[in-house]
């Protein structure tokens, strides 16, 4: 039998003083009709969300998830997977620098174009294109040092998230018993989320209804793809797959979200950052896009443990009755 514990706001009850009391008659003042008035409502609170607690799946489950997120300190984990992934993102952009500049080479076209083609913006293919200017005959000796760094920044990277799954779901969080193979399955998948964005463009992309087709097509295929990474990390030995969607769909929900505010808000001020704060600010910003990812991805798995118990203890009162 698995019980939830339901969310209360222990306070202070209000007392009044000499100075909240009117001067005629010993009546409350207006301070002690503001705190009566924000304690009967925060009452009234309470009460409502215990009474969908005990009748809803879903807020039990939203209660579940807060508490267990709060419980293994959700906040700092997701800061430190962060902080890995930055890590890992560094060498792998010094790769797909070298990787550009050979096949410009190759191709003869320039650096700028193939950027461009690859899915890139405008201002990021010009930046690869001075790096590759800048790598010059060096570019496969930085291709080398970059695919050794790569491989170890993905060792850490699964590291984190193995540490965060295992915690959610409270269970020991093993660390797989081939890192490098689980490292270089980082870098396969983040390639393949990266193809299927620039085939779904080329196939889909247009008009302004092709363009949601092609945001549902890659929200679902992400969707998927979480569903399938949740299901190899460590988890309750009874769980099945279907275990993993609600965390996979808020994953991927909520990158999209991060999408969309990214290029309505962020990207017309990136810009304006980088000349007043220069590289330092592009950073700090960069960073912080990749806090909310990380957070979205202990929300997520936090979402998966809570639903799992929640599940589980429905069907044991079900049996027990």
């Amino acid at each position: 039998m698995c019980s939830f514990r339901y969310m209360t706001f222990p306070g202070d009850e209000p007392e009044e003083t000499s100075s909240d009391l009117e001067s005629t008659g010993g009546r409350p003042g207006r301070i002690a009709r503001a705190r009566a008035r924000a304690e009967k409502a925060k009452q009234a609170g309470v009460e409502i969300l215990a009474r969908e607690q005990a009748h809803r799946y879903s807020v039990r489950v939203a209660v579940e998830a807060f508490y267990r997120d709060r419980r293994f300190a959700g906040g700092l984990l997701a800061g430190g997977l962060a902080f890995r992934v930055f890590l890992w993102l560094l060498p792998f952009a010094l790769v797909g620098v070298a990787l550009l500049g050979g096949l410009a080479s190759q191709l003869d076209e320039s650096a700028s174009d193939l950027a461009r083609d690859a899915g890139l913006s405008a201002a990021l293919a010009a930046s690869v294109s001075k790096a590759v200017e800048a790598s010059g005959q060096g570019r496969w000796y930085l291709l080398v040092v970059g695919l050794v760094f790569l491989l170890w920044a993905g060792i850490g990277v699964v590291k984190a998230i193995r540490l965060i799954s295992g915690l959610a779901w409270e269970v020991a969080p093993s660390f797989g018993n081939n890192p490098l193979a689980s490292s270089v399955m980082v870098i396969v998948t983040v390639v393949a989320v990266l193809v299927i964005h620039r085939v779904a463009i080329v196939l889909f992309g247009g008009p302004f209804a092709s363009d949601l087709f092609v945001i549902a097509v890659e929200t679902a295929l992400l969707a998927a793809i979480v569903t399938w990474v949740f299901w190899r990390l460590p988890h309750a030995p009874d769980a099945r797959w279907l275990a993993m969607v609600p965390g996979a769909i808020l994953v991927a929900v909520g990158v999209l979200a991060t999408r969309v505010v990214t290029i309505v808000y962020f990207a017309s001020r990136l810009e304006r950052v980088d000349d007043l704060y220069g590289a330092l600010g592009v950073a700090s910003v960069f960073l912080a896009w990749l806090f909310i990812l990380a957070r979205l991805w202990v929300a997520g798995t936090s979402l998966n443990a809570s639903g799992h118990v929640a599940t589980r203890g429905s069907d044991s009162s079900e049996s027990s009755s």
